[in-house]
């Protein structure tokens, strides 16, 4: 999921429970630093000194294929600079992939005992990781075969460094694509899944806006970061803006896209998927509040 996906679940969950408005942006400004920490921590990961590495998103989400870190917590997680300030786990044939291996909740549980136990708005981490695990489960599990079932020879730039393309499979039609096909097809997906949880916020608070929201989403990071980590992860937030011009045209022309790639069959099924991954993740966040 994109990171202001996360925020708008919980900020939906916090509707549904009976919160106004300001109820609701006060639980994201107590809780969006935990939220969203294995996203915005990956602005400080930098494990290789040749920077190859750097950002590794399996070290903050607990892929089956092994990697891990301890997280940081209280005062901890207010001075982290670096993954030397604790314990983590990168395999040695370790390289960026277009599609990381589905999230292991039970690795994250394993390695993060004193973070749990810390505070208790780690559960709301626990939650984003357990989110991921149902994007997982249908861009990884129902739309397509994620792995690398062959390769080629096309490259593609992936959180800033080149990527080799292998090949993916699309379930629904047999498609053989490109993991650049693959990762478009994400992209797409999460247009449609951004569209459907903002019109859900807006029918919940009418009057809100993205800039209430990343306002006080940055509140809760310069609270629970370090000034450095909450600088860099107020990037990440801020983009989102764009969801707020979504248009009608926008949602039918990714239903398009994702038909001539040929990820789906019919519109129906394009439905299906998006409506599991809004319906799965919103439940998860309800059970926070």
């Amino acid at each position: 999921m994109n990171i202001h996906e996360h925020v708008l679940t919980f900020l939906i969950a916090a509707a549904e429970r009976g919160y106004n408005k300001k109820q609701a942006l006060d639980i994201l400004k107590d809780t969006s630093a935990f939220i969203t920490l294995p996203d915005s921590i990956r602005t400080e990961l930098k494990p290789t000194p040749d920077g190859e590495l750097d950002g590794y998103r399996p070290l903050s989400h607990f892929p089956t294929g092994g990697a891990w870190m301890e997280l940081p917590h209280g005062e901890g997680l207010k001075t982290f600079k670096g993954l030397e300030q604790g314990k983590f786990f990168i395999p040695k044939d370790a390289k960026r992939k277009a599609a990381d291996d589905p999230t292991d909740i039970k690795s994250f549980v394993r390695h993060n005992k004193d973070f749990l136990k810390g505070d208790s708005r780690a559960d709301f981490t626990k939650g984003h990781l357990e989110q991921d695990s149902v994007t997982d489960k249908v861009i990884q599990g129902d739309i397509a075969k994620a792995y690398i079932i062959g390769s080629n020879e096309e490259s593609f730039e992936l959180y800033g460094q080149q990527v080799k393309s292998g090949l993916a499979q699309f379930n629904k039609t047999n498609e053989i694509v490109s993991m650049e096909t693959f990762r478009e097809m994400v992209k797409k997906l999460f247009t449609l899944t951004s569209s459907k949880l903002w019109n859900r916020t807006k029918q919940h608070y009418p009057d809100i806006t993205m800039d209430e929201i990343i306002k006080t989403v940055i509140e809760s990071y310069e609270k629970n970061y370090s000034p450095t980590m909450a600088k860099n992860a107020s990037g990440f937030i801020i983009p989102s803006k764009y969801i707020e011009t979504l248009t009608d045209k926008d949602y039918k022309d990714a239903e398009t896209d994702l038909l001539n790639m040929k990820a789906f069959n019919t519109k129906t099924e394009i439905g299906t998927s998006v409506d599991e991954v809004v319906k799965d993740t919103i439940d998860i966040a309800k059970e926070r509040l």
